[in-house]
């Protein structure tokens, strides 16, 4: 069955699957999916355990884990031009806190589940399908990006994972060989706005997450040529693979947080860097722009292939 209704994070939920890979979404919860795995695989989502969910109201953001969709911004700030006494832009963007219409359809190659918004700080409809196929281990995310208003905007978007990740877990990323930290702490070698060398802290080809943390860190980089992001498990040897066009999804941020508890870790195929919007216009100057009438198209493809 290609998909079925279930029960995830205490919502209605829709299971997507085919016989190798299954994900689930919640379209209460701004279509944010809390499953991804290969049918006999582990889990790759981080989420929050049960009876610790933070409650978010207003412009708070509930970290409760999955995929979520970061737009028009990541972290909260002002909109570029705002007047003074505007409200910011409220974090990890508006997506998740509105409302969402979704729609389903099992054709003859895969099932397909459309979500549309309407954004409320800028005029833009954005829609995500996310795409199984019938055969093969993948699943595709494919955006749709309108502007419905008459002046142009700058805006990031970032897909937004968050990894569960014990220690030994391995990030590839086989053409990114320099970073450019956002933010950290714990770290007095990541000073904001820095460059340094990737992988962090050795000369292998990846990064493995340690044993003992204490820090955190939001580090960007191009993703070069190859467009891939590859996370290896480190006791089944299961990998999850994030493949994108580079020329339409030119950034990945990182966010490393083991600053306690399980380590976390977020693989953000983005638009625009770092997290703060008035930051990517003027700082950075790496914000994408939007002009009226444009539409922007892109896609991430994860891939689940089986272990060797």
């Amino acid at each position: 069955m290609p998909f079925r209704q279930v029960t995830a994070a205490g919502h209605p939920a829709l299971a997507l699957s085919n016989d190798e890979v299954e994900c689930i979404l919640v379209p209460a919860l701004g279509g944010k999916v809390t499953n991804l795995r290969r049918r006999r695989g582990r889990e790759w989502l981080w989420r929050r355990p049960a009876g610790t969910d933070p409650q978010g109201s207003g412009a708070a953001y509930p970290d409760l884990g999955g995929w979520d969709e970061c737009f028009p911004n990541i972290a909260p700030g002002p909109m570029p031009g705002a007047a003074p006494g505007e409200p910011e832009l409220p974090d990890h963007g508006e997506l998740w806190r509105l409302e969402w219409h979704h729609d389903v359809l099992a054709g003859p190659t895969g099932t397909l589940v459309t979500g549309r918004v309407v954004g409320e700080a800028l005029p833009y409809e954005f829609q995500r399908d996310i795409v199984v196929p019938d055969d093969g281990a993948e699943i595709r995310f494919e955006y749709r990006l309108l502007h419905r208003g008459t002046v142009a905007f700058p805006f990031v978007w970032a897909a937004h994972p968050m990894f569960l990740a014990q220690p030994g877990t391995l990030l590839t990323l086989p053409t990114v060989r320099q970073v450019r930290v956002d933010h950290a702490a714990g770290r007095a070698d990541l000073v904001p706005d820095a460059e340094v060398p990737w992988p962090l802290d050795d000369g292998s080809h990846s990064w493995a997450v340690p044993a003992e943390g204490g820090w955190s860190a939001k580090l960007y980089a191009d993703i070069g040529p190859s467009g891939v992001a590859v996370l290896t498990d480190p006791t089944r040897g299961e990998q999850l693979e994030l493949v994108v066009d580079p020329a339409s999804v030119p950034q990945v941020g990182i966010w490393i947080d083991l600053s306690g508890g399980a380590p976390r870790l977020a693989v953000e195929p983005c638009l625009g860097a770092p997290d703060r919007l008035d930051r990517a216009v003027a700082g950075w100057g790496t914000a994408a722009s939007l002009a009226p009438g444009e539409t922007r198209k892109w896609t991430v493809t994860v891939r689940l292939p089986e272990p060797d």
